[in-house]
């Protein structure tokens, strides 16, 4: 699968992707942890005997309840609470002190909108107050609350689904649905309520998963520790997205799936798709590999751990963040042939992902884009054959790494495509396409099995292409010590092997030689490469015996030599 992680800030797959420029966000839930709680009231008399009671004598049992409602956008909750006084009365010098509540505050997200309290049937006065993340909802009594009574209170509000790109996570579609539910008070419970028609999955604390009448319901049983619970609902109603279908000239058929709430993001996956598709098929040289629909579907940021899309290999489907960014569409897009089918290693499809994603963005008038400046030297740094997929952007640390492992791929592979140029690369990509050996023969290249890994691609970097970059960057920045090591053997079996291809003219050399080479079995290589060679240096005094004779040389030696497979003993 390929992912490309979230255009935005400093810097969360199944698929391939690119480093978001957003700022790593702190968890909401790690955010309110010390902030859930329910005070009223300071210590302070009033008039004795009777006193305002400080919060710690109040206890507060909530059992909340959140509805979804797509059809106003809105997620409905409702939290019935429990206020018991439990400071007791003081006597001192004969003189006995009651202590009294007249309000309770809980906190509730910042999001809540028409906030209302009632008891007994009658509306309570509220107040709300800004706070770091969430905001204090106070509810006055209407009368006061002493020792060992109890009171209680019904708080409604409404948490609105939030337009797409807005900064808050709360998302009320007819499609998709997305918030975080908490729990209030000292202790409590929480109830969600998904309706019909959506499937709806939960992250963060335990709750029980259930149906009723077609409606799925998640509970929390009893929660001791209200601060630290939270519970991340996300529910989807796929048929409720968009179905546009695109058919292009050249075959590519695709399917446009976003919220019906979004028109901007289909409009622009679909005309870029639609001016895009065909730029990456021209720039590649390679057919389009999907033979059936490509379906393309909007995902609210978040639940893509970090990535700004995802394609998911094998599935034929991509997931793109709502918040619109042109090259991961066309870098999501391009993972249709950047994958595991065409090359065995995470950084050349990204690479390769990005450097043609920018391609064709350039070719359609979008702004030049490039790599961010990184160097191998960077604290952040992985040598690129060791940067494999973390499974999610969880920390500060993995962002940083994929953020680099994104921008130093991109840099690698724009760098080889600039000094090949078009042609050169995509005679490079058809070849790993159609499975070829690096190292051409006489007649048709002989094929290998399974996608290019890096050696297979430097081979093909140098043989077909003819790079003269490719081995310089890919020891700065692809391999560990270990295998710079076999750089150097390769380095040296290449160069008896140019030799030996100088030395046979138009003898090109035979499978059996270069079959090792592709391989990377330098030392069996070098053997029969001076086999080859003592081999030529026999066929010269051959020839020379022939011209003195005034006869030609058999043709069947060139042949024999040309096409052995295993030995040379057909040639000899």
């Amino acid at each position: 699968m390929g992912a490309r992680p979230f255009p935005g800030g400093p810097s969360p797959a199944p698929g391939g992707s690119l480093p978001a420029r957003l700022p790593f966000r702190r968890p909401v839930w790690l955010i309110l942890a010390a902030t859930l709680l329910a005070v009223s009231g300071v210590l302070a008399p009033v008039r004795a005997p009777i006193a305002r009671a400080a919060s710690d004598g109040l206890d507060i049992t909530t059992a909340a309840a959140y509805t979804l409602v797509p059809a106003r956008h809105v997620v409905r909750v409702v939290v019935d609470v429990t206020a018991r006084n439990n400071k007791p009365n003081v006597m001192s010098g004969g003189i006995i002190t009651k202590y009294f509540y007249d309000s309770a505050r809980i906190a509730v997200q910042s999001e809540a909108r028409n906030v209302t309290a009632t008891a007994g049937g009658r509306t309570l006065t509220t107040s709300l107050k800004a706070a770091d993340g969430f905001r204090i909802l106070e509810v006055r009594f209407r009368s006061s609350l002493f020792f060992r009574q109890t009171l209680k209170v019904r708080v409604s509000f409404d948490l609105p689904g939030s337009a797409p790109r807005s900064k808050t996570d709360i998302r009320v579609g007819t499609a998709f649905a997305t918030f975080v539910a908490w729990a209030f008070g000292d202790r409590g419970s929480v109830r969600v309520v998904v309706p019909v028609g959506f499937e709806a999955e939960t992250t963060g604390s335990d709750a029980a998963k259930s149906t009723s009448a077609g409606r799925t319901i998640f509970r929390s049983g009893a929660i001791a520790d209200v601060g630290t619970w939270y519970l991340v609902v996300t529910a989807d109603r796929k048929s409720a997205l968009t179905n546009d279908r695109i058919d292009l000239a050249g075959g590519e058929h695709l399917v446009i799936r976003a919220w019906p709430e979004d028109p901007a993001w289909r409009r622009r996956v679909a005309a870029l798709l639609t001016k895009g598709l065909p730029e990456l098929v021209k720039v590649t040289g390679l057919a389009w590999p999907v033979a059936t629909d490509l379906s393309i579907f909007e995902v609210h940021t978040p639940l893509l751990e970090g990535y700004a899309g995802v394609f998911f290999e094998g599935q034929d489907r991509i997931e793109i963040s709502e918040d619109l960014d042109d090259l991961t569409i066309l870098h999501e897009a391009s993972h249709a042939w950047f994958n595991s089918n065409l090359f065995d290693g995470r950084w050349i499809n990204e690479g390769l992902a990005n450097t043609y994603g920018a391609k064709g963005l350039a070719v359609v008038g979008s702004d030049s884009l490039a790599p961010d400046n990184v160097s191998p030297t960077d604290a952040a740094a992985v040598k690129l054959e060791d940067w494999v997929h973390p499974g999610r952007i969880a920390d500060v640390a993995t962002d940083a790494r994929e953020r680099f492992g994104y921008d130093a791929s991109w840099t690698v592979i724009r760098s080889i495509v600039t000094q090949l140029g078009d042609d050169r690369m995509r005679a490079v990509l058809a070849a790993a396409a159609g499975k070829q050996i690096a190292y051409h023969g006489v007649g048709e290249p002989e094929t290998v099995p399974g996608a290019a890994d890096w050696r297979r691609f430097l081979d093909l970097l140098d043989e077909v292409g003819g790079s003269t970059s490719a081995d310089d960057l890919f020891r700065r920045w692809v391999v560990t010590d270990a295998d710079a090591d076999r750089l150097d053997e390769r380095a040296t079996a290449r160069t008896a092997y140019a030799t030996l291809a100088e030395a046979g003219g138009e003898w090109l050399p035979p499978y059996y030689v270069r079959a090792p080479m592709s391989e990377w079995n330098f030392t069996e290589a070098t053997t029969r490469i001076d086999a080859a060679t003592a081999l030529l240096g026999r066929r010269d005094e051959l020839a020379a015996l022939a011209t003195n004779l005034g006869l030609l040389p058999p043709d069947a030696l060139r042949t024999a030599y040309q096409t052995a497979p295993e030995s040379l003993d057909a040639a000899n």
